[in-house]
Formats: structure tokens, C-alpha cells, sequence
């Protein structure tokens, strides 16, 4: 309806004479309103028929082509609207067209049923909000009431917590033990390399190690007291008297060394003596002072390095017993408090659960009455009004 007034407005843009006579009264002229009781042209014919032209439009006049006294015959044109009428015109036409076809489009929608895709939708969000409240429900059953089997496996929860506990205790005290014992005897190997290392010096010098002296390397300690191996074990002139025969000399306290010692090496050893001696030379009954001293001190090294290897591998291996027994311990606890609460809920606990069953229960009624509007359609009188709808823009 819209649309054909819309489409018959259009068609009356110029005024047209509706019976052939004479002008007898002009009552607009260009810039007036077209719609305005004022608007009109009154025509008289000899037979004293008197017709009034008027526009029947909203707008503006552009021209009037007639004036009083003028003789004109039907269907002359007499005015005409201006342009910006002509396009408000035109565009209701067309507003008019786009809203008829958007309601038989609507119509058409209603009529051809339920759509496929919203009714699948509709019912996968129905089929999640079912399983929703299910869930929901057994999170109830399962804080309201603990069956015999739930009780019996909390227990054997605990019990096998316990255990791991008690296990993890025993594994620490082995671990304890065994690094006690495997430290203890490191630190005898590193004891005997140190007496063998001091008896070194002491066998061939006479020198007694300090404590601190004992962390030192012998190249060191002989360039700290000025011992030349070389010299002490091949001159021998410093022990022979004014005749030329060996005496066993004094000890000299001004040395580090005991010359006495060095006699005995002299005199009473019955192989060859060398004070130093290469690495890769092969000796055969020959004593070199200063290859024992490195030998004594490779092993005193090797000693201590098995030492320091030894007591870090006992202490990350107590540290790893004693962090087993914090996780068993952690799990013990949660296990009792699991079996707590499965024989003494939480009121809280139980009311926040029946509240999720409140809100799923909500939410599957809504899903399904969504799933029923999907599948139904538009009902009868949906498709009433927008029949009706159609007819108004039409």
C-alpha cells in the first residue's frame, strides 16, 4: 500500500487541466507550497461546469503555464513541482520498494520452517547443558553420601601414603649410613696418602711435614727450604772428614734437612741413589728421591679428589632422601585430609554443589525450550503479522 501511494504520487508531478474552458482563477505561482488548500486552478467551460486542478503532493511549484482568462484544454499541462520535490518522491518510492521486499523476504523465512543449522546448534547446546547437570549431580551424590567402595579406597589411600612414608624414612637413614660410611672411607684413603706423602720426606730428608705443609706440592716445598736433590744425594764431600773417611755428621740446624738422614742414604743404602730422575726414565736399583716425592703426592691428590666426589654424592643423595620424604609426607596429608572430608563433607562444600545443580537444572530448561523454538518455527500468528506486514508495505 505504501508503495503504490508512493509509485501514484510520482506519477502526478505535473497538473494537468481536467476539462477543456477557460482559466478563470490562478492561486499559485512558483516557490508556493503544492500541497496547500490555496494551490489550485479553477476552469469554467461554456457549459458552466467549473472543475479546481490542485496537486495532491507535498513540495514546491516550479512553473505555472497558465493565467487567468486563458483558454486550455484537458490535459494541458498547467504546473508543474520543482526537482527536490521530484527526488523526495522518488526516493519514497524507492524506500518503499526495499521495505516490501524485506517483508516478503521475512515471510518467506517463516514460512519455509525451522533452519537447519540453528535447530542443530540448539540441540548440541541442549545435549552440553544435559551432560552439565549430570555432572553436577554426581558432584553432589559424591559430597552427600560416600559408598563402602569410595571409603575402602581412601583407606587403602592412606595406608599406601603411610607406607611411602615409612619407606622414604628408611631410605634416608640408608642413605645416611651409607654416605657416613663411603665418606669415612675416603677420608681414611686421603689419611694414608697423607702419612705416606710425610714419610716421604721424612724417609729421605728427615724432614717432618707441618700440617699446612701437607697441602703442598714437593717442588714447592723443596725451592722453599733450598733443597737441590741432585746436590744432596751426589756430593758427598760435605760428610767426609779432614782424612777423607765418612763420619756420620751433626745434624745442622741452620738446614731444614737432617744430614744424618742423608749419611744413612749414602753410606748404608745398598743400590744407587739419585735425587732427581726424569719421568720416563727407567731405573733398576735405583732409589730417586724425587720421584717418590711426586708419586707420594699424584696419590695424595687422586685421594682428596676421591674425597671431595665422595662427600658431594652423599650429600645430594641425602638431600633427594629427604625430598622424598617431604612428597610423602605432602601425600599422606592429602590423602587423610581426602578421607576427612569424604566422611565429614564440608557444608559449604555441599551447598556450593547444590547450587551448581540448581544452575545446570536452570540452564538445560532454557537450552531445551530453545531447542523446541528451533524446531517449531514461527507459530501461526508469527505468520499472521508478517502476512500483514507484507500487505501494509506492499
Amino acid at each position: 500500500e505504501t508503495l503504490a501511494t508512493a509509485k501514484a504520487e510520482l506519477a502526478n508531478l505535473t497538473l494537468t487541466a481536467p476539462i477543456a474552458g477557460v482559466v478563470e482563477t490562478v492561486g499559485m505561482e512558483p516557490g508556493d507550497r503544492a500541497d496547500q488548500a490555496s494551490a489550485m486552478v479553477e476552469i469554467v467551460n461554456p457549459s458552466i461546469i467549473r472543475e479546481t486542478a490542485a496537486f495532491d503532493i507535498a513540495g514546491k511549484v516550479a512553473a505555472v503555464f497558465v493565467a487567468e482568462g486563458d483558454r486550455v484544454t484537458a490535459g494541458q499541462e498547467l504546473a508543474v513541482v520543482d526537482d527536490s520535490t521530484i527526488a523526495a518522491l522518488e526516493k519514497a518510492v524507492a524506500d518503499a520498494e526495499v521495505k516490501a521486499r524485506d517483508a516478503s523476504e521475512v515471510l518467506a523465512s517463516a514460512l519455509a520452517g525451522p533452519d537447519a543449522v540453528a535447530a542443530a546448534k540448539a540441540a548440541e547446546a541442549a545435549a552440553q547443558a544435559r551432560i552439565a547437570l549430570r555432572e553436577a549431580e554426581d558432584a553432589l551424590a559424591d559430597l552427600s553420601e560416600a559408598t563402602p567402595a569410595e571409603v575402602a579406597e581412601a583407606q587403602a589411600g592412606v595406608g599406601a601414603a603411610a607406607e611411602a612414608l615409612s619407606n622414604a624414612q628408611a631410605d634416608l637413614a640408608a642413605a645416611n649410613q651409607n654416605a657416613a660410611e663411603d665418606v669415612g672411607d675416603a677420608q681414611d684413603v686421603v689419611t694414608n696418602a697423607e702419612d705416606a706423602y710425610a714419610e716421604t720426606f721424612r724417609r729421605w730428608l728427615g724432614i717432618r711435614l707441618t700440617e699446612s705443609e701437607l697441602n703442598v706440592d714437593p717442588e714447592t716445598l723443596l725451592t722453599g727450604w733450598g733443597a737441590d736433590l741432585d746436590a744432596l744425594f751426589s756430593d758427598q764431600s760435605p760428610l767426609r772428614g779432614d782424612s777423607g773417611v765418612i763420619d756420620v755428621p751433626d745434624n745442622d740446624p741452620a738446614t731444614p734437612w737432617n744430614e744424618a738422614t742423608l749419611y744413612s742414604w749414602l753410606t748404608l743404602f745398598p743400590g744407587a741413589v739419585a735425587g732427581t730422575c726424569d719421568d720416563d726414565e727407567v731405573l733398576f736399583q735405583v732409589a730417586c728421591a724425587e720421584r717418590e716425592m711426586n708419586d707420594a703426592w699424584a696419590v695424595l691428590v687422586d685421594a682428596r679428589d676421591t674425597l671431595s666426589t665422595t662427600v658431594v654424592a652423599a650429600s645430594r643423595s641425602g638431600l633427594s632422601a629427604e625430598a622424598a620424604i617431604a612428597k610423602a609426607e605432602d601425600d599422606l596429608a592429602a590423602a587423610e585430609d581426602a578421607m576427612a572430608a569424604l566422611l565429614s563433607p564440608d557444608p559449604l562444600d555441599l551447598a556450593a554443589a547444590a547450587a551448581d545443580v540448581a544452575l545446570a537444572q536452570a540452564e538445560l530448561a532454557d537450552a531445551d525450550a530453545a531447542l523446541a523454538e528451533a524446531l517449531a518455527g514461527d507459530d501461526a500468528l508469527a505468520i499472521r503479522l508478517l502476512r500483514t506486514e507484507v500487505t501494509v508495505a506492499e
